[in-house]
């Protein structure tokens, strides 16, 4: 692989702010196309579960995929550039199931070859720096894409969306497009699949992986429709309320990124993950008030100080011949229990209990998942691997 690194930097961080705005916009558009279409809070959260099992099922096979890095990443942007033009066409229930679902594996193909690149074109002293930069693009999208929606929506109709935003995934598609890989192959052979999820080492991956993407995409996913059904605010205000706050992220992907590159990976997951447990528990008692809006905003900076973290450790402890795939299948599993399981689990709960049964759920989660990185610590992986060999 021969480009300049800050070029490959760049033209990743584009494509994966593609991909999170993708998730971002539909979330977040997904209260006013309810309202439009007559959809109930369950069938909402339906929508969101089976738009997320897109995604994840497209994460946990990307690093299987037959083809180049590049290959991968551009076949899967043009598949959700298209179906996610086609999305303001619908008028159906049905029909979304079957389109949106497309559009998020388009994107979700590029994740674990994106966090392989970043790898590569970094040392393990700035690498988690670098993956910190690289999420910057995750919490860019969850700001701009949500304030985006509210912003269309005070104007235009929501069909309108999908077709503005699609032009954001033609600019990131032409930008990676310029990426030059060779030797991307590796020549060591690849750990077996059964090698690779043996043992419980894989479970407390996938229970941390579960619980970080539950706190920063399964549970703000579903908060505009929980706002809307349960507290009666409108669309517009809820898709804002979700961009603003997550402007606070950008504190805890700086923060997090450089300070593991320096106080340990688990260490500082463990102190975001406790962290982020206790916020989710003052938001099951507290309501909607200036306390629920303290806590979401400092859940937005636990949330994304976690995910480079966690990533950089995970790279750093499994080989190049390993790595797109250990990355997909623990981003992937995580996803579906996570990300596309959360909305549907979440839907449920808002139409037939109180609302604050959906941030006791996740606290749950997440106490997993905190329980997890002490397991792991125990077991070694800490840091253990500076020169990207497989232990």
């Amino acid at each position: 692989m021969r480009a300049k690194p800050n070029y490959i930097l760049f033209a990743c961080w584009l494509m994966f702010f593609w991909s999170t705005t993708v998730r971002a916009v539909f979330f977040t558009v997904v209260p006013a196309i309810s309202f439009s279409l007559d959809f109930t809070a369950a069938q909402s959260g339906i929508l969101l579960g089976v738009f997320f099992l897109g995604y994840a099922s497209a994460v946990w096979i990307s690093g299987f995929v037959p083809g180049s890095r590049k290959s991968v990443v551009i076949g899967g942007a043009i598949l959700s550039i298209v179906a996610f033009m086609l999305l303001s066409s619908l008028k159906s229930f049905p029909l979304f199931m079957i389109v949106a679902p497309l559009s998020s594996f388009g994107v979700g193909l590029y994740v674990p070859r994106g966090i392989s690149l970043i790898t590569e074109i970094s040392h393990f002293s700035n690498r988690g720096r670098n993956m910190s930069l690289h999420e910057v693009a995750s919490v860019a999208g969850l700001v701009l894409g949500p304030l985006f929606v509210s912003f269309t929506l005070q104007k235009y109709f929501w069909e309108n969306i999908f077709l503005l935003w699609a032009v954001v995934g033609v600019f990131a598609l032409i930008i990676f497009s310029g990426i030059m890989v060779t030797n991307e192959v590796p020549q060591k052979k690849a750990e077996s699949l059964g090698q690779l999820i043996h043992g419980s080492k894989f479970i407390y991956l996938i229970l941390i992986t579960s619980s970080m993407f539950v706190l920063l995409v399964g549970l703000i996913s579903i908060l505009p429709t929980l706002m809307v059904h349960s507290w009666n605010i409108q669309p517009e205000y809820a898709a804002s309320f979700v961009g603003w706050t997550r402007v606070a992220a950008l504190a805890g992907l700086f923060g997090a990124g450089i300070t593991s590159d320096y106080f340990g990976r688990l260490r500082l997951l463990s102190l975001l993950l406790g962290v982020s447990f206790v916020l989710l528990v003052i938001m099951a008692i507290s309501g909607f008030n200036l306390i629920f809006t303290f806590c979401v905003v400092a859940l937005a900076i636990t949330s994304a100080g976690a995910p480079p973290v966690f990533f950089a450790a995970l790279a750093e402890n499994y080989s190049e011949s390993s790595r797109d795939k250990i990355v997909g299948m623990v981003s992937g599993t995580g996803s579906i229990l996570g990300v596309a399981c959360a909305p549907a689990i979440f839907g449920f709960l808002i139409e037939n209990f109180a609302p604050w049964m959906t941030f006791l759920v996740t606290a749950i989660i997440v106490l997993c998942g905190w329980l997890s990185t002490y397991r792991l610590r125990n077991m070694g992986f800490e840091n253990r691997d500076k020169a990207n060999v497989n232990v």
